[in-house]
């Protein structure tokens, strides 16, 4: 299933030429390259993860299935990438200057700028699942508030 998601993505790079050419939102790419983005104007969610990761595979199949989590992760672009994978192991090793300590699973929630604002390790439950993408979703709104006045 990750090697299918990764190879969708992939896909998308030859796809996505009208995404690279956007009015330039200021988008910093400094994680993951603009053109993974799927809605510029939405915050963004990255799972890193491995297909032999037990923590991982209970946060994709029962945590981020509630009914509540997905919801939450509907107002995000979300980007699960595998690190055993080529591009995997270098997007993740972008992650470091973001609390990423190559434990998994991972997750980093990006502004629509591309800066990470949040950062989770470890296997949560879903209520800390969902106070962590709710915060965060909670801080870009206040950081586009502030660049509106």
């Amino acid at each position: 299933m990750n090697r299918f998601f990764l190879s969708v993505l992939i896909l998308m790079i030859g796809t996505a030429p009208a995404l690279s050419q956007n009015k330039d939102s200021g988008y910093s790419g400094k994680y993951i390259p603009k053109k993974y983005i799927a809605d510029l104007k939405k915050p963004t969610m990255v799972m890193l993860t491995a297909t032999w990761c037990g923590p991982c595979s209970i946060m994709k199949t029962e945590i981020m299935e509630q009914p509540d989590v997905k919801s939450c992760l509907d107002s995000l672009n979300v980007l699960i990438i595998d690190i055993d994978d080529n591009d995997g192991k270098i997007y993740a090793s972008k992650f470091t200057d973001a609390g990423y300590e190559q434990a998994i699973p991972y997750f980093a929630l990006l502004d629509t700028k591309g800066n990470c604002i949040g950062y989770h390790g470890g296997l949560a439950d879903e209520e800390t699942f969902l106070s962590f993408l709710r915060q965060s979703l909670i801080t870009d709104k206040n950081e586009n508030e502030d660049e509106n006045k």
